[in-house]
Parts: C-alpha cells; sequence; structure tokens
C-alpha cells in the first residue's frame, strides 16, 4: 500500500487502455460497449430527431486527475454530491483540432 507522496492522486477508470501521463488519445466505443450504450440513450433522449454516426471516449491521465481532485473537494463541499451535467459536443471530420484543443 502506498502512502503519502507515493500513494496515486486517483485511479483511473478500469476501461481504459494503458499510455503514459501526459498523452491525450481518442478511443472509439464498438455500439455494443457499455459506455457507447449509456451514451447514445443520453444523447438521443436530449437530442431525439438526431443520429449518430461515432462515440470517442478521451483518455487524458493529467486532465483525469485534475478532474477527479476539483470533484472530490466539489462532493465533499456538498455533502457527497459532485452536482455533475453532461455536456455534448458535437463535431464533423473538419473540426478535429477543435475537438482536440478542449480535450488537452
Amino acid at each position: 500500500l502506498n502512502k503519502g507522496q507515493d500513494a496515486p492522486k486517483c485511479y483511473m477508470p478500469w476501461s481504459w487502455t494503458q499510455q503514459a501521463a501526459g498523452k491525450m488519445q481518442f478511443v472509439s466505443l464498438d455500439t455494443s460497449h457499455i459506455h457507447y450504450t449509456t451514451v447514445a440513450e443520453r444523447f438521443l433522449a436530449a437530442m431525439p430527431n438526431t443520429s449518430i454516426t461515432s462515440i470517442q471516449r478521451v483518455e487524458n491521465v493529467a486532465v483525469y486527475e485534475r478532474y477527479f481532485e476539483v470533484r472530490t473537494s466539489i462532493a465533499y463541499s456538498r455533502g457527497g454530491n459532485p452536482n455533475e451535467r453532461f455536456l455534448w459536443y458535437c463535431a464533423g471530420s473538419s473540426d478535429a483540432k477543435s475537438v482536440q484543443s478542449i480535450c488537452e
């Protein structure tokens, strides 16, 4: 068991692929993957007259660590409720640079 400075800031989700810290990658989800179906259901409930061409998971260890710290702090200050919401961003293939800059 690592303690103090040797303890990890947080644990990466089990579904993530292995990656070096500081590297970002997009992982395409198969339509049968539980994360794909969950996101698709919520998206289509919010935007019923649309179609989904693909869903990708963004994996960025550094950003996830910051997210986890802020989420934990907010949850602590709100009695355990981090008050999270879903944000949808749809982009065409020509918007690849803008998507990447959002995720870094």
